[in-house]
């Protein structure tokens, strides 16, 4: 979705590369994420809120990336996650139960949250996505799904399926596709030409 979006917003279209590297991408993940086997695929309520959280980041990533190359990012991450803190307290106000107590290792993840997955994660994906396109950004991101599942591999010792091949697979030819927009191949097939004989 981030192409079309940052299309719809900065009006540079997307190269034939990202356009099948987004279908590449999107594929690989839905295969990896959906349930059920790859002939009987199911779409939960899980993953419909899981979609549309997708729809929301992606809006992120494509405006984070037309608005990191006009501003400093990292007043936009500040600006983005005083932002996102005050919308959560006055949300956590509203609908959440008061905290009556908290354990101490709470309060260790909260922080580590905070500071860690939040404040420098956003900051380097902001002053990054300066000097990237949102289109690379978004299938690099992507990669979370690959080592997600490689890591259940190892330390759930979930089995190693067709469905996980097939979807790691579609992912990394998908990040192979925008970033080289294939040249090596291109440049073996000169050099071929020009060979005597």
């Amino acid at each position: 979705m981030v192409p079309f979006i940052y299309w719809a917003i900065s009006k540079k279209r997307p190269d034939i590369y990202e356009t099948i590297a987004v279908f590449l991408c999107f594929t690989g993940i839905g295969i990896l994420s959906l349930e059920g086997d790859i002939y009987n695929l199911r779409f939960g309520y899980g993953e419909f809120l899981t979609f549309i959280c997708a729809i929301l980041y992606a809006f992120h990533i494509a405006t984070i990336g037309y608005y990191a190359k006009k501003h400093d990012p990292i007043i936009l991450s500040i600006i983005q996650i005083l932002v996102a803190g005050i919308f959560s307290i006055i949300f956590a106000l509203l609908f959440e139960p008061k905290p009556v107590d908290m354990a101490e290792e709470a309060i260790i993840s909260i922080l580590y949250l905070a500071v860690f997955s939040t404040l420098i994660a956003f900051s380097i994906q902001n002053v990054a996505q300066k000097y990237t396109s949102s289109t690379h950004t978004a299938i690099i991101l992507s990669m979370e799904a690959v080592f997600g599942g490689i890591m259940s591999l190892i330390f759930l010792k979930e089995p190693f399926t067709i469905k996980f091949a097939i979807g790691c697979l579609a992912i990394l030819i998908s990040i192979l596709t925008t970033e080289t927009k294939w040249k090596f191949l291109r440049r073996k097939t000169n050099e071929d030409l020009d060979l005597p004989g």
